[in-house]
């Protein structure tokens, strides 16, 4: 999604002025002739290729059988890139590199480099896969647990760790299921998407999935705050 070092990214009032710059595709197309015609010569260019992996983080409450997402990828984080940056330090090659993801439950890993274009590469992906994993194990607590799924129940009652509450009045995203708490709150560039979403449209998005009900349907969306 980016990277954003050391800046705050443009409130939704601060891209207005530059919309018609953004939208007129005659830019993009000057910037993609630009930029060819400084390496349209090049020869030593080679296919590169690379994969990426989205974690979950999830907690597991034995006494109430229930599972939650875990609310603690800026924590580790943290540590793996401790980690990295010693790595460079003594001049070892990071075999995996870490990025955030919009969920504050949510860890992206990729390789450490791209893998080059003979089909020996393939042959490091499952073992880079199984890196990356072990890596992540070792931060976590004896009740957690990593997946590299959708967590099924987002969305419903209670469904992270910490507990976080809907507040569709007053948060950003206005939502009736999904708190601002639980975006990832390392990097500010997520809580701005969804208040940038919410000045441009004027309104909240809203995706609903059509419900076929008989006449013992209840309805799950009438919620009263």
């Amino acid at each position: 999604m980016g990277i954003l070092v050391n800046e705050e990214p443009l409130k939704w009032e601060e891209i207005v002025p530059h919309l018609d710059i953004i939208k007129d595709f005659k830019h993009g197309i000057a910037q993609f002739i630009s930029i060819y015609e400084k390496v349209k010569s090049r020869k030593d260019g080679i296919f590169r290729w690379g994969d990426e992996t989205e974690y979950t983080i999830v907690k597991f409450d034995h006494e109430s059988k229930k599972v939650r997402v875990c609310l603690r990828s800026d924590e580790i984080l943290k540590q793996l890139e401790a980690e990295a940056q010693i790595n460079e330090e003594i001049g070892k090659q990071n075999e995996v590199l870490w990025a955030p993801e919009v969920g504050g439950y949510m860890i992206e890993g990729t390789p450490g480099q791209p893998y080059g274009a003979l089909l020996a590469s393939f042959n490091n992906v499952e073992t880079n896969l199984i890196k990356r994993r072990q890596t992540v194990q070792k931060l976590l607590k004896e009740d957690e647990a990593i997946l590299s799924m959708s967590f099924p129940a987002l969305g419903t009652a209670d469904f992270s760790f910490p507990t976080t509450f809907v507040d569709p009045k007053n948060s950003f995203g206005k939502s009736i299921f999904y708190p601002d708490e639980v975006l990832y709150q390392g990097n500010p560039r997520y809580l701005t998407l969804f208040k940038s979403i919410l000045g441009r449209r004027g309104e909240k998005a809203e995706i609903n999935i059509p419900i076929f009900k008989d006449e013992k349907t209840a309805n799950p969306f009438i919620v009263s705050f």
